[in-house]
Order: structure tokens, then C-alpha cells, then sequence
């Protein structure tokens, strides 16, 4: 919540910094409809059984996070990393709400918004804060350097793959034992039952 408030503050005044010309009108009805669909969710979240409402209002707010940036024009800043790191970060609080709407149904497992929320969002935030506030504070260019920018990639690619492990792991090991598959052929008779079983991965048979 509080990287929330924070980001409210800094991403428009950083982004209209650093670009010429630019001029962002902060909606402050946008604003504050997008905290409050936050605090909602987390909320219910803590407070509630996992289900459609607390599912409702992730979504919500996450589509609510996605609408606020985009008025921030986040694109102008890809060129500029010590920019965009904070962007992107940002942009996984959107991406860690939706997963956390899709567990809420069952869909899937809460540690991977958690993951989004954690390494994405706030690792990505931390190190786009220091560096810039390191920086600002030492009297040096607002600009990351090479192992600086490199720094923020390896926190968004840790972001994507760490959840992934396991299936990276899995795919490397099925792909040496089974054929491939290069034709497509009718679905199996027990498809449709398959279809809407969920958490799969214990009855995998190797």
C-alpha cells in the first residue's frame, strides 16, 4: 500500500524530469478510486476466505493500477533505465494483483502474486530508489550505469523465472523422455475430464 502512495508522488514527477516538454495532469479521482480498490482487496484478502468478491476486487484493482500508468506514459522512458526500472516495477503490482485474483478462485497458487508483488514490485522499486537517491545525493548524473542498468534486469528476470524452477526443471527432464511432438493429432478420450481438474502436477506420471 505504501509503495502505492509513493508511486503516486514520484513516477510523475520523475517521468515530467527527465522529459523535455512533458506535462502529466495527475487524475486525482483515478487516484484515489485505485487505493481504495487496494485497500479493498488486501482487506479481504487478510480478512476474508479466498472467493469471487475478494477475487473481484483484485482484478479491480489491478485494472485500476494498469489505467493510472498508462497516464503516467510510462514508454517515454525506455531509454533511460534509472526510468523505466521504477515503471516496470510498478507495473508488477498490476501484475501481482491479477494473480492474486486469479488465486483467490482456485486457479492457481497465491505465493505467485506474493513472488510478483515481492521481487518484482518492491525489489524493483528498491533498486531503482537507491540508485537514483544515491546519485541525486552525491551530486552525479541521474543516469544508471551499465552494471547499474544490468543490476534492474537481473530483478525483473529474477521476477519472471524464479516461480518457474520447477517447470523449467520438469520441461528439461520430459523432453529427454518423451517423443517429440510434431503432428497434431485427436485429443485423448479423458480430455475433457482433464480439462477441469485443477493442481495437475501430482498425478504426472514420468
Amino acid at each position: 500500500m505504501i509503495e502505492c502512495v509513493m508511486a503516486g508522488r514520484i513516477m510523475p514527477a520523475f517521468t515530467m524530469s527527465a522529459t523535455p516538454g512533458l506535462r502529466l495532469k495527475v487524475r486525482t479521482w483515478l487516484d484515489t478510486a485505485t487505493l481504495s480498490a487496494t485497500a479493498l482487496a488486501l482487506t479481504l484478502w487478510v480478512a476474508t476466505p479466498p472467493g469471487p468478491l475478494s477475487a473481484s476486487a483484485f482484478g479491480l484493482a489491478a485494472e485500476l493500477h494498469l489505467l493510472r500508468q498508462a497516464g503516467w506514459r510510462p514508454w517515454v522512458t525506455r531509454d533511460r533505465p534509472i526510468l523505466w526500472v521504477l515503471h516496470t516495477a510498478y507495473a508488477w503490482i498490476a501484475g501481482g494483483f491479477a494473480l492474486l485474483a486469479l488465486a483467490q478462485i482456485g486457479a492457481l497458487s497465491a505465493s505467485a502474486g506474493v513472488h510478483a508483488l515481492a521481487v518484482g514490485a518492491t525489489g524493483g522499486l528498491i533498486a531503482g530508489m537507491i540508485t537514483r537517491t544515491a546519485r541525486g545525493h552525491s551530486g552525479r548524473p541521474l543516469k544508471a550505469s551499465g552494471p547499474e542498468a544490468l543490476a534492474y534486469v537481473t530483478v525483473m528476470v529474477a521476477a519472471v523465472l524464479r516461480d518457474q524452477q520447477d517447470f523449467i526443471a520438469l520441461n528439461a527432464d520430459l523432453a529427454r523422455r518423451w517423443p517429440l511432438i510434431s503432428k497434431r493429432k485427436p485429443a485423448l478420450p479423458e480430455a475433457d475430464f482433464w480439462a477441469t481438474v485443477r493442481n495437475k502436477r501430482p498425478e504426472l506420471k514420468r
